[in-house]
């Protein structure tokens, strides 16, 4: 009976471990995750695709609290767009979405940087227009 009782001890020290690493590597992932996103904020030389035209313009990515927002200005033929990026989160290593916003509407920006953070590749899409993806990408400028 006693040995018995000393394996499920182990057994139980066993999943207390396993449940502290887990744990761990949980709270190790949301730093790494946290770390890199910081690493995102700055200005970026961008080009926007719409149609057939690309337009030059900037990102900027900013930290607010814990959470990264932007802005961006697109230089039409007409003149300058401003706008803004919210709600931007981590989903995945390295690739955020954003929310945008302009005189034109709303939308998605789906970005994925490079390791070293000297630029993105990505994607946007107007809310509720199916499944017309444009290019919007960007190189790191100098601060």
């Amino acid at each position: 009976m006693g040995s018995l009782r000393l394996i499920h001890i182990k057994v139980v020290l066993g999943l207390i471990g396993l449940i502290c690493l887990a744990l761990g590597n949980l709270h190790s992932h949301a730093q790494s995750r946290a770390k890199w996103l910081q690493q995102t904020t700055g200005s970026y030389q961008s080009t926007i695709q719409h149609d057939n035209s690309q337009m030059a313009g900037t990102t900027t990515f900013q930290k607010r609290g814990n959470r990264i927002e932007g802005t961006y200005t697109i230089n039409e033929p007409t003149g300058t767009v401003s706008g803004t990026l919210t709600n931007c989160r981590a989903v995945e290593t390295l690739t955020v979405l954003c929310a945008w916003e302009d005189s034109y509407g709303t939308g998605s920006l789906k970005a994925t940087f490079t390791n070293n953070f000297s630029g993105f590749e990505g994607d946007w899409w107007i809310a509720g227009a199916g499944d017309f993806l444009y290019p919007w990408d960007g190189s790191k400028t100098k601060d």
